[in-house]
């Protein structure tokens, strides 16, 4: 309120002008240091304004191996302070998070951070699934197979083996399986004559190299080899 002097009495009278709060608030966001596939993730941000804050919003999107998922609005929670909490499900396919955080003040000027990138880091190992059928014969060729599937893709599949024979076990071998195509794996090992038993192990890397393993795995050889006269 302005008082202001009277032309004719001199006395001061009351002048009510409306201020107008055309400030914006402020928004401070510290992007998290890492962001992983499957988490929930915290879009924190604290908003400070010359009168008071209304709320704050996040807008987002992920890059993922099937393409960007549809733009999601959040509201996000006002914990006190200024401080407020945004709470965002990574997808396990992600590749990059793009968001960006709004806030209004109750004179409902608004205020961004502008769109942010963040890379999502793949942290799902691969799964396997060993579909290695039948009993491995003598002298005869004996095909390890697998099923296995990642969250973003698969780099490459080995197959770590020995045999147990009646001279001792074999010169341990590690070789790269046979990419079929549809998460499909094998190789094929050479039985020797005098086996007893195959010991394995199926391992795989994804393109974010984490690794998974089946652990040994241990088949009887069957003796399917004549006497010789």
């Amino acid at each position: 309120t302005l008082n202001s002097s009277h032309p004719s009495s001199g006395l001061a009278s009351p002048h009510a002008i409306l201020i107008i709060d055309t400030i914006p608030p402020v928004i401070t966001h510290t992007q998290p240091v890492l962001v992983n596939t499957s988490e929930i993730v915290d879009m924190a941000c604290h908003v400070t304004d010359n009168y008071a804050v209304g709320n704050a919003y996040i807008d987002y999107y992920f890059i993922t191996t099937s393409g960007p998922t549809a733009p999601q609005n959040l509201m996000m929670t006002d914990i006190g302070a200024g401080d407020f909490s945004g709470l965002v499900p990574i997808p396990s396919n992600a590749l990059t998070m793009n968001y960006n955080i709004s806030a209004n003040d109750t004179s409902n000027n608004w205020n961004w951070t502008g769109s942010i990138i963040l890379n999502v880091t793949d942290n799902i190992t691969p799964n396997i699934v060993d579909n290695t059928a039948g009993s491995p014969n003598t002298g005869a060729l004996f095909t390890v197979s697998a099923s296995i599937t990642d969250n973003i893709a698969v780099d490459t599949a080995f197959l770590y083996y020995y045999f147990d024979t009646t001279a001792g076990p074999t010169i341990p071998d590690n070789q790269t399986m046979n990419d079929l195509g549809g998460g499909n794996y094998d190789y094929s090992v050479s039985v020797p004559v005098n086996a007893l038993f195959i010991y394995y192990n199926i391992s795989v890397n994804d393109t974010s190299n984490n690794w998974i393993e089946t652990g040994i795995n241990a088949l009887a050889v069957q003796d399917t080899l004549s006497p010789a006269i």
